[in-house]
């Protein structure tokens, strides 16, 4: 759900940017996905917990998403989640991570 949200955000903030690269929409919305779950886990029972560190670790493992879910993700711990969304709007990338 959390992935499906980021996706349409992005299609509606950067409707004018024809180039988004796959690795953005797909990586950053398995992002979302991911701090959903840490979210998520905080208040929910033994089993709610066991499964969403079981789909966080697929997130995290998943081919599909791979470089695009790790940069997003570092670009979040770096530059805060606002500020991310705010240059993927702008720019339609991930802001540099390095």
């Amino acid at each position: 759900m959390a992935s499906s949200i980021m996706q349409a955000w992005l299609k509606v903030k950067c409707y004018k940017i024809r180039n988004i690269s796959p690795q953005v929409t797909k990586g950053f919305s398995q992002v979302l996905a991911h701090m959903w779950l840490d979210f998520e886990m905080n208040s929910g029972s033994d089993f709610e917990k066991k499964l969403g560190k079981y789909l966080q670790h697929r997130i995290e493992k998943s081919s599909d998403y791979g470089e695009g879910f790790s940069l997003g993700r570092k670009a979040v711990l770096k530059h805060g989640l606002r500020q991310t969304l705010n240059h993927i709007r702008k720019t339609g990338s991930l802001p540099p991570v390095e």
